[in-house]
């Protein structure tokens, strides 16, 4: 569950920064624009990895296990957390800047402008840390 938090993480961090992810949304040094189609399929790709996250999750939080174990399956379903806040913060600044492009594009009176969005994805290290000194300690009492 953890290590799949971090490679979906790596996944999705690996798919924003192809060409043809960047592309989508026009390039800077010509007067190429943006590409509708593409970003639509961008979108897709980010909602299908938000849904990876929560599905994750999901499988920690549903997983059956003996007593013991339940602490562990708790903190371990929240692993996917932060993450998913990243997200979440993600679409909202993505949804603001779509929202406000129409004055920003009459104003640039028909030069290329940027507008970043930042992604990011951050793990809990002190959650990761709390989930590992309980497996520690399950282990010694086995």
């Amino acid at each position: 569950m953890i290590y799949g938090t971090e490679a979906l993480g790596q996944e999705l961090f690996d798919a924003v920064l192809k060409p043809e992810f960047m592309g989508a949304f026009g390039e800077k040094e010509s007067d190429k624009g943006a590409d509708a189609d593409a970003i639509l399929r961008n979108a897709n790709l980010v909602m299908d990895y938000y849904e990876r996250y929560i599905a994750l999750g999901q499988r920690a939080a549903t997983a059956a296990a003996p007593t013991d174990y339940l602490a562990v399956l708790q903190n371990t379903a929240k692993v996917v957390d932060k993450p998913l806040a990243g997200m979440d913060e993600f679409i909202r600044h993505y949804v603001d800047v779509v929202r406000l492009m129409p004055p920003v594009i009459l104003a640039a009176d028909g030069k290329n402008f940027e507008e970043p969005v930042p992604l990011k994805l951050h793990m809990d290290n002190d959650l990761l840390q709390r989930i590992i000194r309980q497996l520690d300690e399950l282990d010694d009492a086995a």
